[in-house]
C-alpha cells in the first residue's frame, strides 16, 4: 500500500503539509533554545564556517553543490551564542575570506583553532 503524497485534485496532502510545518517549527524552536552549533567544513584549499541545528543535513545540502566537501573538522556543542561565535570567527579570519561568502582560503587548522578558541 503506497502512501499518497497528493490529493485526488493534485494538491499536497494536508497531513504531509502538517508534518513539514511541524519539522520546520521544531528546527526554529531548537535554534531559539540554543541547539545551534558552529561547524567548520573543509573543501580542498577552502573552509566553510557556519552554524546549523542539524549538522548532517547542512553538510548534505552543501555537498550537493560541492562534491569535494569533506566531513566536519569541528562541530561545537549546542549553544545559544553560536551566531555570535560564527560572526567573531568571520571577523577574525576576514583577510582570508572569499568575498561575499562564508568560505575562507586559509589553513583548515587555523580556522578550527579560531572557532574552537572563540567557543570556549
Amino acid at each position: 500500500m503506497a502512501f499518497e503524497l497528493l490529493t485526488s485534485n493534485g494538491e499536497v496532502h494536508p497531513v504531509l503539509l502538517y508534518h513539514k510545518r511541524a519539522a520546520a517549527l521544531e528546527k526554529r524552536l531548537k535554534k531559539r533554545l540554543g541547539d545551534t552549533r558552529v561547524y567548520v567544513f573543509p573543501s580542498r584549499q577552502f573552509v566553510k564556517i557556519g552554524i546549523a541545528v542539524d549538522i548532517a543535513e547542512r553538510w548534505s545540502r552543501l555537498r550537493c553543490g560541492n562534491p569535494m566537501l569533506e566531513p566536519a573538522l569541528y562541530v561545537s556543542t549546542p549553544m545559544k551564542s553560536a551566531a555570535k561565535i560564527e560572526k567573531a570567527a568571520h571577523e577574525a579570519l576576514a583577510r582570508y575570506r572569499v568575498k561575499g561568502t562564508e568560505w575562507f582560503r586559509c589553513n583548515r587548522y587555523l580556522a578550527v583553532e579560531t572557532v574552537r578558541l572563540l567557543a570556549e
